[in-house]
C-alpha cells in the first residue's frame, strides 16, 4: 500500500514498457507479474528489502534453483518456479540480472 500511494512510483511506471504497466494496471489474473514489476521498481530506486520481496511473497513452489553468484541469466519463468526461500537465495542476481538487461521475460506480453 506504501508504494502504491507514492505519486514516484507511478511516474516510474509511467517510463516502463507496456508490458510492465499492464503487469501492473491491467493485470487481474498474474500476482507474481505484478509483483515482479514491484521488485523491478524497487531495484531501479535502490529500495532495500528488509523482509521479504514481493514477488517471493507469492510462494510458488520447485525444485529449480538458479546460481547465487557470478552473472547469472535469469528468466520470468526460472523465478515462477522458485520457492520463496529460493527466491530470498538469488534475489540480489536476480534484481542485478534484470538492471543488466540479462532477464528474459518470456511469460508476459507477446510469450502468452
Amino acid at each position: 500500500m506504501e508504494i502504491r500511494s507514492d505519486p514516484k512510483f507511478h511516474d516510474w511506471a509511467s517510463q516502463q514498457p507496456g508490458y510492465i504497466r499492464d503487469a501492473l494496471y491491467k493485470n487481474t489474473s498474474d500476482p507474481f507479474a505484478a509483483a515482479r514489476a514491484i521488485d523491478l521498481y524497487k531495484a531501479d530506486i535502490g529500495k532495500k528489502t528488509t523482509t521479504q520481496s514481493a514477488a517471493s511473497s507469492v510462494g510458488r513452489s520447485s525444485s529449480s534453483a538458479a546460481p547465487s553468484s557470478g552473472r547469472a541469466k535469469f528468466s520470468e519463468s526460472q523465478v515462477s518456479r522458485m520457492s520463496s526461500a529460493e527466491y530470498e537465495k538469488n534475489e540480489t542476481a536476480i534484481l542485478d540480472a534484470i538492471k543488466r538487461g540479462d532477464f528474459t521475460y518470456d511469460m508476459t506480453g507477446g510469450a502468452r
